[in-house]
């Protein structure tokens, strides 16, 4: 297996996570406990306003590293730094304040969504928590992100999980971008959506990433999906970061073994990438 591969940086991170180990265990009245390590001594940063790719086998450690930079699960060991703060030592307002700012959108969103909520209420949901807005600005804030990712201003009243699966997924993006975070993780968040309607949201996130500073991670298996909008790549195998390198690098000559099983399985690479 190839070495730890350290992620280069110029200044301090928006997001940087240090030697990360998340390990899940298991004791029974008359064994061991029994071990297993999803995220295995992993460093890995977001620049601000950066696009990066993780890819990887299910399996690999993805979603794990995922769910512990936003606080979904708390890590074994290592840090987790915020602007050079570990944010897992801040004071509860900082933490606080780093949950509003470092949002998750899932696969499949229904589980986050409060069944009772509407459309309008579920979008503008994390408003109320913070208490930004009148009722009035909350509703305009949430039918204007509806509307910024094609769905029609009528279905505000509609039960937010009456909405089919494409539709509750670009509820769940507008409920992340309401709040004006500076970074959002997408974990395979653009499965259920058509190809044209995806691309009109990767368009639509590389305008906030140059207006807003906003910071993306985009988990998946769609390496030309991703190289429209990501300018780098990190590779996770057996729940270390293998390889990480430039998108452009990364197709033309891919160093891990997997990472090439990964670019010889592509039918077509994106316009203007070698082979």
């Amino acid at each position: 297996m190839a070495a730890q591969v350290p992620l280069a940086c110029s200044s301090t991170p928006l997001i940087a996570v240090h030697g990360l180990i998340k390990e899940y265990g298991r004791r029974t009245l008359f064994s061991r406990a029994r071990v297993t390590r999803a995220i295995d001594n992993v460093d890995f940063h977001l620049e601000n306003a950066s696009a990066m790719a993780l890819i990887g086998a299910s399996g690999s450690g993805k979603s794990t590293l995922a769910r512990c930079i936003v606080g979904l699960e708390s890590p074994t060991s290592g840090s987790i730094n915020y602007r050079g703060r570990d944010i897992r030592r801040a004071p509860r307002g900082e933490r606080s304040e780093y949950r509003r700012n470092v949002q998750i959108v899932f696969q499949e969103p229904a589980a986050t969504i409060n069944p009772r909520f509407t459309a309008e209420a579920a979008i503008s949901e994390p408003l109320r928590i913070a208490g930004i807005g009148s009722p009035r600005e909350r509703r305009e804030a949430a039918l204007y992100w509806m509307g910024q990712l094609g769905l029609p201003a009528e279905y505000a009243k509609r039960p937010a999980l009456q909405l089919s699966g494409g539709e509750r997924q670009r509820l769940a993006i507008a409920r992340a971008l309401i709040s004006s975070p500076e970074a959002i993780i997408f974990d395979e968040s653009f499965s259920a959506l058509d190809l044209p309607l995806a691309s009109r949201i990767l368009t639509l996130l590389a305008g906030l990433r140059q207006s807003h500073n906003l910071t993306c991670l985009f988990i998946g298996h769609d390496v030309t999906m991703l190289a429209r909008i990501c300018s780098e790549v990190a590779v996770m195998y057996a729940g270390r970061i293998v390889e990480r390198e430039s998108m452009q690098t990364f197709l033309r000559s891919p160093a891990h073994r997997y990472s090439r099983d990964l670019v010889r399985s592509i039918p077509h690479l994106p316009p203007g990438w070698p082979a």
